[in-house]
Parts: C-alpha cells; structure tokens; sequence
C-alpha cells in the first residue's frame, strides 16, 4: 500500500483529540462520535465509549423504522390518545426506550451468561441498582398497554 493511500486514512498523531492514552488508544472515540452524529442526525445525547452502544441503537431505530413501515403493524386502538401514529415521535421514542430496557434486563435477569458484560451499556447501572432493590421488572413498556 503506498504511503497517498495510507495518509489518507491515518494521520500524525494529535494529543488534542483524544482525552488519554488509556481510555481511547487508538483515537476511535472521536470517529465512532462524528459517525453516530452523523447516522443519528446530531440526536445522540448519551456520551459513550462503548462501541456496542452504537451498534444496539442501530438495531433499534432498524426495529423502529421497519415497524413504522409495516402497514401489518398498526397501533392498537386504545392507544390512539398516546400515540397518534407509528411516525410519532413520543411512539418512537417509546419504543426505543422499550427496547434499550429488554435488552439490558434480559441480561440482567439471566446472569448464568458469565461472557456477556454489561458493564458500559447505557442505562446497565441504573438498571442494575434498580433490579437489586426490587426484582419486579418494569422495562418502561408503553404504560398503557395495560388499558387495552
């Protein structure tokens, strides 16, 4: 590989854009950040430095957006009063919220998977606090399921 294309990807290195050698060693925080900004539209408000964080929120707006474009799936009538469509943004984000939380409770709840670590998945800590005080899971599910 010649050194025009080499240059072209790497670059001299830059102390300014990495906080310490120790936690980014190799700079991917700032490049995974500027790509999940761009991907997200600027709607990213979690700091991460966890790259299965950006993968898992992937697969979720990949759930929300086939979800919203399945004519089959259509939101209950009960929930019309909370949701007006599958393009509403407070559905959307629900769901997204639902997804984040069955995920991290999932593992939570089946610790016997001693090779997955959860440890650096948004929301793991809260949810882990919250699940040793009480058990009975609540994965901030649409709430008004319940009316239906």
């Amino acid at each position: 590989m010649s050194d025009t294309i080499l240059s072209s990807f790497f670059t001299e290195y830059d102390d300014s854009l990495s906080a310490g050698i120790l936690r980014d060693p190799l700079g991917f925080q700032v490049i995974w950040s500027t790509l999940g900004k761009r991907i997200f539209n600027n709607k990213i408000t979690s700091i991460s430095t966890d790259i299965r964080n950006f993968t898992i929120n992937l697969f979720n707006h990949y759930i929300v957006k086939t979800i919203e474009e399945d004519f089959n799936i259509q939101i209950h009538k009960n929930l019309y009063e909370f949701y007006v469509n599958k393009s509403h943004n407070i559905f959307k984000t629900s769901l997204i919220i639902f997804l984040e939380n069955l995920l991290v409770y999932s593992f939570i709840e089946n610790p016997e998977n001693k090779n997955i670590n959860i440890e650096g998945l948004l929301g793991s800590l809260n949810a882990t606090n919250k699940y040793k005080k009480d058990s009975n899971i609540d994965l901030g599910v649409i709430k008004h399921l319940g009316q239906m």
